[in-house]
């Protein structure tokens, strides 16, 4: 907890990153230890993206600024797709599997800061050398090659004294197989005991983000029994990739059913969604109008012709990045190329196969403030009723992520409590009636 800590404070590192590529590259070495468990020698060749497209070009950015949301998002979403493609690390990595590529809501702005630096140093280097095959990350003249315990802890101690002015003793020492080991086995009980999941499941999950060909071999670096629950929320939430809603939680529970979902389940599976939101005035605001019942008869039929081993599969890809939606902040259940909803928008037309992640809470919280303001202005009645649809919307993909990520980890997100009083003081049940009229006739209102 005290390097999660540590290392998520990102002010007290960027001035030593700028000063130092190895100190940066050391950073970027731990984080990925915390957040992915990958190999040693693997993230020595951590991918190199262009970040032409930011628009910061020298290190001297850092000094005044700080990268935004929009910049925070491209850098993660690209990583992402490149690291969870299926040639990636292909030649590097000793089983010629993908990895899984996550980071910790807590790290979000720290690994994006962290990143463009080391490609600013890259670049820096590249410029003197003209040597285009410079990796992102080296340390001293090691080029893909592990970096040492002891280097680490050298230069954390180091930076601890500094900018703490405390005894660096106090911060662990640094092991590349403890520090896999210990998150893996902080995941695999969090697994377990929060999704209430099958262990042989968390196992294979587990073996697929390490990147093991055989699920047994993940075993070796679970602690059965050094767990005390220190890490359970952030683990669960690190695990799921953020994604929250309805959709995702019926698929967890689908999972920890029998061999073939049970028919009689699936009433309670529909209803679920309404049943989750009493304590937060979903009908007061009049959200439920927008919830589709033939919607969710449609996933959940979907789920129940699957077979449970058909489940599993389906939510290791999920997991894995392999069934991204036509949105950049999400999954698709059935894959973009097979979903049904294809003339729609994932995220405006509400699609019921899509999965929301996390990121999506900046955009729809910007969006929300945006609609309101065009809502409030606006002379036209037709006008008003599509910002009052589209407000209502947002509002049920928030309390989707109160109840799966919890209250506290999305008001450090967005401000939810503002939002909804700002429904209930603009009146949006107003138009409840008219809503859900088109609603029934199939009208589409947004993007209209």
């Amino acid at each position: 907890m005290l390097y999660f800590e540590f290392l998520t404070d990102i002010e007290k590192h960027i001035p030593m990153m700028i000063n130092s590529r190895d100190y940066t590259s050391v950073w970027i070495y731990a984080a990925i230890h915390m957040n992915c468990a990958y190999r040693g020698i693997d993230i020595m060749q951590f991918p190199i993206m262009n970040i032409s497209a930011l628009n910061v070009e020298r290190l001297a950015f850092f000094h005044d600024n700080r990268l935004d949301e929009a910049q925070i998002s491209i850098i993660l979403n690209q990583i992402t797709n490149l690291i969870n493609s299926v040639n990636y690390y292909e030649e590097a990595k000793k089983n010629n599997s993908t990895y899984v590529f996550t980071v910790h809501p807590l790290f979000y702005e720290s690994f994006a800061t962290a990143y463009v630096i080391a490609n600013l140093h890259r670049t820096q280097v590249i410029n003197k050398t003209k040597n285009e095959e410079e990796p992102l990350l080296r340390y001293g003249d090691k080029i893909y090659d592990e970096i040492r315990n002891e280097e680490v802890d050298k230069e954390f101690r180091r930076t601890y004294k500094k900018v703490l002015d405390t005894d660096p003793m106090v911060l662990p020492k640094f092991t590349t197989r403890k520090m896999n080991s210990s998150f893996l086995t902080y995941m695999h009980h969090s697994l377990i005991e929060t999704s209430g999941i099958h262990p042989a499941l968390a196992t294979a999950y587990l073996s697929r983000w390490r990147g093991h060909k055989d699920k047994n071999s993940i075993i070796y670096y679970i602690l059965m029994n050094d767990f005390d629950g220190t890490y359970e929320d952030a683990c669960i939430r690190l695990f799921s990739r953020g994604q929250f809603g309805w959709v995702y939680d019926s698929l967890i529970k689908s999972l920890k059913g029998d061999e073939k979902i049970d028919q009689k389940e699936k009433t309670v599976l529909i209803e679920n969604l309404q049943n989750k939101y009493e304590l937060i005035e979903i009908e007061e605001l009049g959200l439920s109008i927008v919830m589709s019942v033939k919607q969710r008869e449609n996933v959940m039929n979907f789920m129940l012709s699957k077979s449970k081993k058909e489940l599993i599969e389906l939510s290791l890809k999920i997991f894995s990045g392999d069934l991204p939606a036509r949105v950049e902040a999400g999954s698709c259940l059935v894959g973009r190329e097979n979903c049904p909803n294809r003339d729609i928008d994932c995220l405006h037309g509400g699609c019921e196969y899509y999965i929301p992640n996390i990121r999506i809470l900046k955009y729809i919280e910007k969006e929300f403030h945006t609609t309101v303001k065009e809502y409030l202005t606006t002379k036209y009645e037709a006008k008003k009723i599509k910002h009052a649809q589209w407000l209502k919307k947002i509002m049920i993909i928030v309390f989707e992520a109160i109840n799966g990520l919890g209250i506290n980890f999305v008001e450090s997100h967005i401000d939810s409590q503002k939002m909804i009083e700002t429904c209930k003081k603009i009146g949006l049940n107003k138009w409840d009636h008219k809503i859900r009229h088109l609603e029934k006739e199939n009208v589409k209102l947004i993007g209209v």
